[in-house]
């Protein structure tokens, strides 16, 4: 006798399935192609977060093939904001996700997951960011981010899930997109996101 698979586990399988996919079609973006996405990324970035009011932004170090938004950090620096990067932080044998203030000169050491982080600097509360951009391995039209499936930033963001601050951010290229994510009830969706050819708004 076949039993049904319970939906959690559908949902996680199609998840990781997606997620495969879309990490090689992200990483296969040709240089060209990508440098002059990235470009226009950023400087659609800088345009929308100049429209706020300063304040602090957790931007990321990108790794495997993720926008990079480095070229915004001197703007944004000049104009008045601050800028925070995530650092993995394990107490207990748990790991979760705090963030750290940065300047684009600080060090940065890789971690166990690939990516860059804050060797030091201060720690502050998801609260206390203004802005969040958030990577991510795919979008949809309703605001439903795939990320790398370690579940950090849902976890950090969970207690704010219903609040305009942070504003959420996606940051991803065009070819990110899909129809439609799979879902479920620890995903936190986006605000808004922002590719190389526009701005996306998401209900609330």
């Amino acid at each position: 006798m076949n039993l049904p698979v319970p939906e959690t586990k559908l949902i996680l399988q199609q998840k990781k399935n997606l997620r495969s996919a879309m990490r090689v079609k992200r990483r296969n973006i040709p240089t060209q192609v990508r440098e002059h996405c990235n470009a226009a990324l950023n400087h659609r970035l800088i345009k929308r977060l100049l429209d706020l009011p300063p304040c602090t932004v957790s931007a990321y170090s990108a790794f495997d093939g993720e926008p990079d938004l480095a070229p915004s950090f001197v703007a944004l620096r000049e104009a008045g904001f601050e800028l925070a990067l995530p650092y993995i932080e394990t107490q207990r044998g748990s790991r979760s996700m705090v963030f750290r203030l940065w300047q684009p000169n600080d060090a940065l050491s890789a971690n166990s997951l690939g990516f860059s982080e804050p060797s030091q600097g201060e720690q502050l509360e998801p609260c206390e960011l203004g802005v969040i951009l958030m990577p991510l391995v795919a979008w949809d039209p309703s605001g439903v981010r795939l990320g790398m499936g370690a579940g950090y930033y849902d976890k950090a963001l969970a207690p704010l899930r219903h609040r305009a601050k942070p504003l959420r951010i996606g940051i991803a290229f065009d070819t990110q997109r899909l129809d439609k994510i799979p879902v479920d009830r620890h995903d936190i969706p986006l605000h808004e996101l922002i590719s190389e050819s526009q701005r996306f708004t998401f209900p609330a």
